[in-house]
């Protein structure tokens, strides 16, 4: 209740916008649903997933408070709920995969997700200092992030975007929002910025100094 409380009251959302990211499904564990052919029967059942359950309500929680500590406008705010709210939905994805089991597909969800906020919000610290690149005549900024599953950001055209870490056939590959991605493979850098065009080939690495 009392991450409830803090959406409610403290970042004064809408009525609508609080319902959305207060789900029962990731409020407190006492809450959960573990009725069978549910995500929160495949939560109960694994101790394991329980706990990257409670890491991710602490982690929007620590997401909210820095909201609040940064003053956020209110369309930001309610931005928040709203992708967490889609997050949330996407879980049941994992009761119908085929090529793995929902609890296996479960905690890798969780796992990138935390990821992701830390990443996004600076929970955090990042691996070392931002390197900087010029990919296709454009600055590229990337930033790696002490995370348990590996995420980028990158920024560009004063956008900032977080990229995780995806099977690649070599090298390493950080896919990121619309088909975008960041692939590394000793000193080449390649930028997908635009899915209907070629990759932008990278030069330079300033401030790729280790902290």
């Amino acid at each position: 209740m009392r991450f409830h409380m803090r959406l409610t009251f403290s970042f004064a959302l809408t009525a609508a916008a609080a319902l959305m990211f207060a789900q029962p499904a990731f409020a407190t564990k006492p809450l959960l649903d573990c009725e069978a052919g549910t995500v929160d029967q495949v939560l109960c059942e694994n101790t394991e997933l329980m706990a990257l359950h409670q890491r991710a309500i602490t982690t929007i929680n620590r997401v909210i408070t820095k909201a609040e500590e940064l003053k956020l406008t209110a369309p930001e705010k309610e931005q928040i709920v709203g992708d967490h709210s889609g997050w949330l939905a996407s879980r049941q994805n994992c009761l119908d995969v085929i090529d793995t089991t929902p609890k296996e597909c479960l905690m890798q969800m969780y796992t990138t997700r935390v990821a992701e906020l830390e990443a996004q919000w600076w929970l955090v610290p990042p691996t070392h200092s931002p390197e900087t690149y010029t990919c296709g005549g454009e600055t590229v900024k990337v930033t790696y992030f002490q995370t348990d599953h590996p995420v980028v950001t990158v920024e560009y055209e004063e956008l900032r975007s977080v990229f995780k870490a995806v099977p690649a056939a070599s090298g390493r590959k950080y896919e990121g929002p619309f088909g975008q991605y960041w692939w590394t493979k000793g000193s080449e850098r390649m930028f997908l910025k635009d899915i209907d065009k070629d990759p932008l080939q990278c030069t330079g690495a300033e401030g790729n100094r280790p902290l």
